[in-house]
């Protein structure tokens, strides 16, 4: 599939653009921000949205905060949503920023000794490190900040994303959330996969099922998928 076909369909705000308006204040919750790059893919397709991003990662807090902390209606947490409040190590690599997680790396992963994730930068010798991180819950933070609302919720936890669910039992429960699109990686990189289970015995119970998988890293040379984002759409909002 060439470059222009994949822009044109796999693309997750192509799915939400369905159900809001581009104008309209909508509520992301930005699980993983990074250096955000998903605040400006949401603020482009919805400039009104309120966004609330999430990143631990002191280096790469501090390169968000130095492009968006002037940005209306977008709020930054220097903290990890997790399954529990406290303290935990996250795991980083000194050679990328984009590969933290509260899992630990699998440096004995074929995946890497293969070099499959080149973006990863993660190799057998690289120089990996952990930095003690405060961790909250997502339905923490709903009561804390007074959110009525999330319209849609972005995980992109390296391999984490089961326990950040389990943080947001209330909110899912409660039917305070529209859409959750989330990376889910097969590979053991990050210690270990994550399968559509793991993430489906944690929503399909409170109404959410498959709309699209919007983004797919595969190997070509051995055909194998590494990871794909798959939006969940919430069916006691939405029909489908």
């Amino acid at each position: 599939m060439n470059a222009r076909l994949s822009t044109k369909f796999f693309d997750r705000n192509k799915c939400f653009s369905s159900f809001y308006e581009a104008e309209l204040p909508i509520i992301i919750f930005d699980v993983g921000a990074n250096i955000g790059q998903s605040i400006e893919v949401f603020r482009a397709e919805f400039p009104n949205s309120v966004i609330h991003s999430f990143e631990p990662e002191p280096k790469a807090f501090s390169q968000l905060q130095k492009k968006f902390e002037h940005l209306d209606h977008t709020y930054l947490y220097n903290f990890a949503l997790s399954e529990k409040k406290g303290l935990a190590p996250l795991h980083v690599n000194n050679a990328c920023l984009s590969t933290s997680s509260l899992n630990p790396f699998n440096t004995q992963s074929l995946s890497i000794k293969n070099g499959v994730h080149p973006k990863l930068c993660i190799t057998e010798v690289s120089q990996l490190d952990s930095v003690v991180v405060k961790t909250e819950t997502i339905d923490n933070v709903i009561k804390s900040l007074g959110v009525e609302k999330i319209n849609i919720l972005k995980l992109d936890c390296q391999s984490y994303e089961p326990l950040v669910l389990e943080g947001a039992r209330s909110a899912l429960n409660s039917a305070n959330i529209d859409f959750i699109t989330t990376e889910i990686t097969f590979d053991d990189v990050y210690g270990k996969g994550v399968s559509f289970a793991d993430i489906e015995n944690r929503i399909a119970p409170y109404g959410f099922r498959i709309y699209d998988i919007c983004h797919l890293y595969k190997d070509l040379k051995r055909m194998r998928t590494h990871w794909v984002e798959a939006v969940y759409i919430n069916t006691n909002i939405y029909e489908i």
